[in-house]
Formats: structure tokens, C-alpha cells, sequence
């Protein structure tokens, strides 16, 4: 199983990561599975079809199974292999917590 590397950015502001005065380069499929989340189809002009959106879906009508059925999709094209994604939503918090449970192939 190949190990995808990218330049790792900062999670508090998306910045990219600088240490020793150069970027940093690691691991990247946690960063990857994060874009394609919340990224909408059409931001990577590269890859058009790629990307949720989640903010999208905010005050829409797709329920969670839909949610779910579009997650595995494109991780899956992403070349991720999805088991059991679990996406639950708190009304109390008004906030979905999303588990891919995705591993790249």
C-alpha cells in the first residue's frame, strides 16, 4: 500500500505547515478525505467532479443515507476503500459528526 505525501497544512487556518523554515511534507490522506468534504464539486478545476460540499447541504433536504451514499462516492473515486461510514447529527449541537472509516488502496 502506497503512502500518499503532500505538503501538510496547518488545521487551525489551512496555512501550509513551515518548520525549520521549510514546508513540511507527510502523510496526507486525512488532509485528502478533509477536502473532499468540504471542498464543492468544481473548486479543483483540475478534477471538476470531485467534492462534496458539505456547506451545501446545510439547511437542505438530503437526508443522512443520501449524505452517506455521495461520501463513498467520492472517496471512492478518490481511490479510497470506505467500510461502514457513520454520519450522525446532533440537534442539540445543530452539528453533523462525520466518520468515513476510508483507507486508501
Amino acid at each position: 500500500m502506497a503512502i500518499f505525501q503532500d505538503y501538510l497544512r496547518d488545521g487551525l487556518d489551512g496555512s501550509l505547515l513551515i518548520k525549520n523554515g521549510d514546508f513540511v511534507v507527510g502523510p496526507s490522506d486525512e488532509q485528502n478525505i478533509h477536502d473532499i468534504l468540504n471542498d464543492p464539486a468544481g473548486f479543483w478545476h483540475q478534477y471538476p467532479e470531485v467534492g462534496v460540499g458539505l456547506q451545501n447541504y446545510q439547511n437542505g433536504t438530503v437526508n443522512l443515507t443520501q449524505l452517506s451514499a455521495i461520501i463513498v462516492q467520492q472517496l471512492q473515486n478518490d481511490g479510497f476503500t470506505v467500510k461502514n461510514p457513520k454520519i450522525t447529527y446532533s440537534q442539540s449541537t445543530d452539528e453533523l459528526d462525520i466518520q468515513p472509516n476510508a483507507v486508501r488502496n
